[in-house]
């Protein structure tokens, strides 16, 4: 405090107490006092916005109120400097309650002196001095616990998306194997079969019109053959036509695509369809979607594909649902149904996996390849006999 100007509010309304203090700052040889002195409670709390003072000194008699009471309303209001209640006679109930109030100290004028007086502002004044320190290095510190929180927050982050996005492209890495894997297989199966079953196919249909010359009634267990025999060729020759569609890479003709209008125009040829199967469509992609690049053609025979799987999965009729909304970097179209669903421990993107009585089992795993050549990606929920949701997502153009 040496040298220092020390500015004091004197809230006093007894004149003589007041002179005597002002006397006994002035003799202060470590610091300069300028005392300003007030002598009612509302005219110290007026003070508060008008000027600013290094420390307070307040007689404990104010008329009305006391000096505790003032203490409490300078502290309520945001008073900071330390305040010193002074008080005719030393009371240890005053005391005690000052210091609750929120007093620096307490002095009774009947043992006051000019160094005991300097020596109590001195110490308020050191006291919040070593408490405003301590305040701002805790706040520094929070600051920085903040700061290095949210950075090991954010660390975290990009870690789990490092992870997740590790994670996909292992998954992808995985899924690509496995397909060149059964492309692999069935070029081989096509090169192998293909040829002895078109003979086979050429063959029953010799057979068939040698037995339609002879008579109709001896033949009828050996035309009934036949014609079992014709229908397994079929079967098998769509069979081996989904293996050549898996098996040939997807060479894709990509341009900007508004998904609402490709959309529209694949089911508007599907509603007669739909309505002869007591199917109920309901369509809501908005126009204002992203583009996305996409082979038409082929995005087209997907959503064909996913919609009349869902129509066979609701034998009954039911709810057809498609849907179009963006997340992020993404477009996203589902296709949703009402109908039997399919059951947990069924993967059905898997080659020759199927919930139909009939069928190859090859539909959604040539999907699956199409979305992936888009560098897309699909995926399902269902719930038996609730229905089944796939969501189609395509990276979005921009």
């Amino acid at each position: 405090m040496n040298d220092r100007n020390v500015s004091v509010l004197l809230v006093e309304d007894d004149e003589d107490d007041a002179l005597l203090i002002r006397e006994w700052l002035a003799e202060s040889r470590t610091a300069r006092f300028t005392v300003e002195r007030v002598d009612t409670y509302q005219h110290a709390l007026e003070t508060l916005t008008r000027s600013d003072y290094d420390v307070y000194l307040v007689d404990y008699r104010l008329g009305v109120h006391s000096g505790v009471d003032l203490v409490r309303a300078l502290i309520a209001r945001g008073c900071s400097a330390p305040i010193i209640l002074l008080t005719g006679v030393g009371s240890q109930t005053v005391d005690l309650e000052a210091m609750n109030a929120g007093a620096a100290d307490y002095l009774a004028k009947t043992q006051l002196s000019a160094d005991l007086l300097e020596r109590s502002i001195r110490y308020a004044l050191e006291h919040k001095r070593v408490a405003g320190a301590l305040q701002k290095a805790r706040d520094e510190l929070e600051l920085r616990v903040q700061e290095r929180t949210a950075e090991l927050v954010a660390a975290n982050e990009a870690l789990r998306i490092e992870m997740a996005e590790r994670q996909r492209a292992e998954e992808e890495l995985r899924q690509s194997q496995r397909f060149a894997a059964i492309v692999t297989a069935a070029a081989k199966l096509a090169h192998e079969i293909g040829n002895p079953l078109n003979g086979l196919a050429t063959t029953v249909q010799i057979l068939e019109r040698s037995l339609s010359k002879e008579q109709p009634l001896a033949n009828d267990m050996l035309s009934a053959s036949v014609q079992d025999l014709k229908q397994e060729i079929s079967r098998l020759q769509s069979l081996l036509h989904g293996w050549r569609a898996l098996a040939r890479p997807q060479q894709l003709n990509l341009q900007p695509t508004a998904l609402a209008t490709l959309v529209a125009e694949v089911l508007r040829a599907q509603v007669p369809y739909y309505v002869e199967r007591d199917i109920h469509l309901e369509q809501n992609v908005p126009r204002e979607l992203p583009l996305v690049m996409a082979d038409q053609e082929k995005l087209a025979q997907v959503l064909l594909n996913l919609c009349k799987n869902a129509v066979e999965a609701m034998p009954r009729g039911g709810t057809l649902t498609v849907q179009g909304s963006c997340t992020g970097a993404q477009v996203l179209l589902t296709v949703s149904d009402t109908g039997v669903g399919v059951a947990e421990e069924v993967n059905i993107f898997e080659p020759f996996t199927t919930t139909k009585e009939t069928g190859t089992g090859l539909g959604l795993a040539i999907v699956q390849q199409i979305v992936t050549a888009h560098r897309g990606a699909i995926t399902y929920t269902s719930t038996p006999k609730q229905g089944t949701t796939f969501t189609l997502a395509l990276p979005r153009v921009g």
